[in-house]
């Protein structure tokens, strides 16, 4: 009973270390994501870096970030050393002292083989008491994975009746718009924290931070990116759209292949839609294996393939023809 009585006592404490641990735990996650993503982008861009010598000022960004998911490494390894070690650690000798103080207070009497029996039973105990502190901090990481994993899945479903385009019995490859809206949605806990970074940035009297910025939502202040767009693309045609940088074209085409969700008009289509982004995904690999990308080789297709694709010039420059080998990222191609 005494045992009960003293882990029952330990109990709030233990209870709210775990909550810390949680919290700070899901911070140290949230500043290692964005950090990630920095040195990501760094390590993309790592020329245009060099080239412009920007190296010490992505170096100082980063380093600020690291910083501040220190702060919360620092706290979450004084939880868990001081917090739960301190307590799991010292418990099974408290419950000693508790269920010999209460023997002692009822007026027994201690013996050798009482005492030497009891002490080998804490110690089983202790075997196991010693394995918490581990056991409660991976309870703890894995609550804020399975919290980040439930947030994505339950994420709203695209609806498909107001995505992409709606087919109708018009000519093959035909697009057609009419006075068409989309826009991106916006999840609200992200405009509730670009609100709160606006607030912060006007209380203090200066624009929101580099740092700040990467927070803010994709059109937060114009729900529609792309409003009363008319267009009309017939069989054949070869459109290129036109126009400064933060215009709408990447919209626009992601509107087309279903990315964005439509809020006005109507969005016409048949057939099937391929969709080359503006950052190639290149393999290490040869030419006609980036081509084929895993499909077995039909020559006949693949002559028309090179055609349509006005390759047959490049293909006589290069040494080895379509079997010279892509570096990565495609650093041996011009363009």
């Amino acid at each position: 009973v005494t045992s009960f009585v003293v882990i029952l006592l330990a109990m709030p404490l233990n209870l709210k270390i775990f909550v810390g641990l949680t919290k700070v735990y899901g911070k140290t996650i949230a500043m290692a994501d964005d950090r990630i993503k920095l040195v990501n982008e760094a390590l993309q861009a790592v020329r245009v870096l060099k080239m412009y010598a920007w190296e010490i000022p992505f170096v100082k960004k980063i380093r600020a970030m690291r910083e501040k998911e220190l702060v919360y490494l620092r706290q979450h390894s004084f939880l868990f050393s001081v917090g739960l070690n301190a307590v799991f650690l010292q418990l099974p000798y408290l419950i000693q002292f508790g269920c010999f103080t209460t023997y002692y207070l009822l007026g027994e009497t201690f013996y050798p083989w009482t005492i030497f029996t009891a002490i080998q039973l804490f110690q089983q105990l202790q075997q196991q008491l010693t394995q918490l502190p581990n056991a409660v901090s991976q309870l703890s990481q894995s609550k804020v994975a399975a919290q980040r994993i439930t947030k994505f899945l339950l994420l709203d479903e695209l609806d498909a009746a107001n995505t992409g385009l709606t087919r109708n019995s018009t000519a093959r490859g035909t697009i057609d718009l009419r006075e068409a809206s989309f826009t991106w949605d916006v999840d609200p806990a992200t405009l509730e924290k670009n609100a709160a970074v606006k607030a912060e940035a006007d209380k203090n009297g200066k624009k929101p931070s580099v740092l700040d910025l990467d927070a803010l939502a994709p059109a937060a202040d114009a729900p529609d990116a792309l409003k009363d767009i008319s267009l009309s693309v017939q069989p054949g045609e070869k459109v290129a759209i036109l126009g400064k940088v933060a215009s709408g074209k990447s919209s626009l085409l992601l509107s087309v292949t279903g990315e964005l969700r439509r809020t006005k008009g109507e969005a016409f289509g048949y057939g099937k839609i391929s969709y080359s982004s503006q950052t190639p995904f290149v393999l290490s690999m040869s030419l006609r294996e980036n081509i084929l990308f895993g499909k077995a080789f039909d020559e006949d297709r693949y002559a028309k393939v090179i055609d349509a694709c006005s390759l047959t010039t490049d293909l006589e420059i290069m040494s080895a023809g379509d079997k010279t080998y892509i570096g990565e990222r495609g650093i041996n191609l011009s363009g």
